[in-house]
């Protein structure tokens, strides 16, 4: 028969038991090898699972062809480089991470809204958390695109709206 040590008074118990027999304090439930192998194979594949539904669903989520992708790339490419000409110390420029789909709005014919953030340094090398919104224009004859782009240390509902109808009334 196998046994296992008490935790308490370290005297010899059986396998089986639940109080020790030399002290009488309860003994900890053991797990099986079987158990816990059949738990992290369980655990791994629901995690291959999610992933792979997660792929999918990114995939089919926008139903955006390969150039409709190259555009919004582009476009929040061409902020980026606008806002990093705007900020004081370009090389200090942190940008929020997130996705360029999440950041771009297609809003017309080759034009979108591109709204993030970016941290950088002032002219005193503190660090300013900026949120920005761009139009950006995607121009196919040239090499690139044009951009007016509006820094701000936040977003408000005011700027949002301000921007927003400066943008729809341009059109």
């Amino acid at each position: 028969m196998r046994e296992q040590k008490c935790p308490k008074c370290y005297g010899e118990v059986p396998k089986q038991a639940t109080k020790c027999k030399n002290c009488g304090s309860k003994l900890p439930k053991h797990v099986s090898k079987l158990t816990v192998i059949l738990c992290v194979g369980l655990l791994g594949i629901w995690i291959i699972t999610s992933l792979v539904t997660q792929l999918e669903n990114d995939a089919n989520s926008n139903n955006l062809n390969k150039e409709e992708v190259g555009h919004h790339l582009q476009a929040y490419t061409c902020a980026k480089m606008r806002i990093e000409k705007m900020i004081k110390s370009p090389r200090s420029a942190k940008f929020e991470s997130v996705s360029y789909r999440d950041a771009t709005i297609h809003v017309g014919e080759d034009r979108y809204i591109v709204t993030s953030s970016v941290d950088s340094q002032n002219s005193f090398g503190v660090m300013l958390h900026n949120e920005f919104i761009c139009d950006v224009q995607y121009i196919k004859s040239s090499d690139g695109c044009q951009s007016e782009c509006q820094l701000e240390e936040s977003y408000t509902q005011d700027f949002l709206e301000r921007t927003m109808s400066a943008i729809v009334n341009k059109q």
